[in-house]
Protein backbone atom coordinates (compact mmCIF):
# COMPACT_ATOMS: atom_id res chain seq x y z
CA UNK A 1 0.00 0.00 0.00
CA UNK A 2 1.93 3.50 -1.46
CA UNK A 3 2.12 6.44 1.22
CA UNK A 4 -0.78 8.52 0.44
CA UNK A 5 -3.36 5.60 0.12
CA UNK A 6 -2.33 4.91 3.79
CA UNK A 7 -2.89 8.84 5.19
CA UNK A 8 -6.24 8.40 3.29
CA UNK A 9 -7.18 5.66 4.82
CA UNK A 10 -5.82 6.30 8.29
CA UNK A 11 -7.75 9.89 8.26
CA UNK A 12 -10.52 8.17 7.37
CA UNK A 13 -10.83 5.82 10.31
CA UNK A 14 -10.44 8.99 12.58
CA UNK A 15 -13.19 10.89 11.23
CA UNK A 16 -15.27 7.84 11.68
CA UNK A 17 -14.22 7.04 15.58
CA UNK A 18 -14.45 10.77 15.97
CA UNK A 19 -18.05 10.93 15.02
CA UNK A 20 -18.89 7.81 16.66
CA UNK A 21 -17.51 9.75 19.98
CA UNK A 22 -19.38 12.87 19.15
CA UNK A 23 -22.91 11.23 18.47
CA UNK A 24 -22.35 9.42 21.98
CA UNK A 25 -21.32 12.94 23.87
CA UNK A 26 -24.37 14.27 21.96
CA UNK A 27 -26.91 11.63 22.90
CA UNK A 28 -25.72 11.86 26.65
CA UNK A 29 -26.01 15.53 26.91
CA UNK A 30 -29.65 15.79 24.94
CA UNK A 31 -28.53 18.16 22.29
CA UNK A 32 -29.53 17.70 18.76
CA UNK A 33 -26.77 15.42 18.12
CA UNK A 34 -27.60 14.99 14.09
CA UNK A 35 -27.28 18.36 13.67
CA UNK A 36 -24.13 19.23 15.65
CA UNK A 37 -22.55 16.10 14.30
CA UNK A 38 -22.87 17.29 10.19
CA UNK A 39 -21.49 21.04 11.53
CA UNK A 40 -18.23 18.71 13.68
CA UNK A 41 -17.31 16.47 10.63
CA UNK A 42 -17.32 19.46 8.47
CA UNK A 43 -15.60 21.44 10.83
CA UNK A 44 -13.07 18.65 11.14
CA UNK A 45 -12.77 17.81 7.16
CA UNK A 46 -13.45 21.80 6.21
CA UNK A 47 -10.45 23.30 8.47
CA UNK A 48 -8.34 20.71 10.83
CA UNK A 49 -7.34 18.02 8.11
CA UNK A 50 -5.98 20.58 5.63
CA UNK A 51 -4.58 21.88 8.54
CA UNK A 52 -2.70 18.98 9.42
CA UNK A 53 -2.14 17.00 6.71
CA UNK A 54 -1.82 19.60 4.37
CA UNK A 55 -4.68 18.69 1.87
CA UNK A 56 -6.05 20.59 -0.81
CA UNK A 57 -10.11 21.13 -1.10
CA UNK A 58 -10.43 18.62 -3.98
CA UNK A 59 -9.12 15.98 -1.59
CA UNK A 60 -11.70 17.30 1.18
CA UNK A 61 -14.80 17.37 -1.28
CA UNK A 62 -13.71 13.68 -2.34
CA UNK A 63 -13.45 12.79 2.00
CA UNK A 64 -17.10 14.47 2.58
CA UNK A 65 -18.26 12.42 -0.37
CA UNK A 66 -16.88 9.08 1.09
CA UNK A 67 -18.16 9.91 4.41
CA UNK A 68 -21.87 10.85 3.18
CA UNK A 69 -21.41 7.37 1.42
CA UNK A 70 -20.55 5.36 4.82
CA UNK A 71 -23.50 7.09 6.64
CA UNK A 72 -26.02 6.13 3.95
CA UNK A 73 -24.86 2.65 3.43
CA UNK A 74 -25.23 1.38 7.41
CA UNK A 75 -24.50 -1.25 7.66
CA UNK A 76 -21.20 -0.69 5.46
CA UNK A 77 -17.64 -2.31 5.59
CA UNK A 78 -15.06 -0.56 3.12
CA UNK A 79 -13.05 -3.44 1.55
CA UNK A 80 -9.55 -2.00 2.86
CA UNK A 81 -7.59 -4.07 0.21
CA UNK A 82 -9.78 -2.42 -2.83
CA UNK A 83 -9.22 0.67 -1.30
CA UNK A 84 -5.51 0.77 -1.13
CA UNK A 85 -5.05 -0.37 -5.13
CA UNK A 86 -3.73 2.12 -7.41
CA UNK A 87 -4.89 2.74 -10.51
Amino acid sequence: MNYYCYNVLYIIQIIIIFALYIIHIFKESGISYPIRVIETINTVLESDLPDIFNIDRSSVIKLKKFVYLLASMSPFKPNILKLSETR
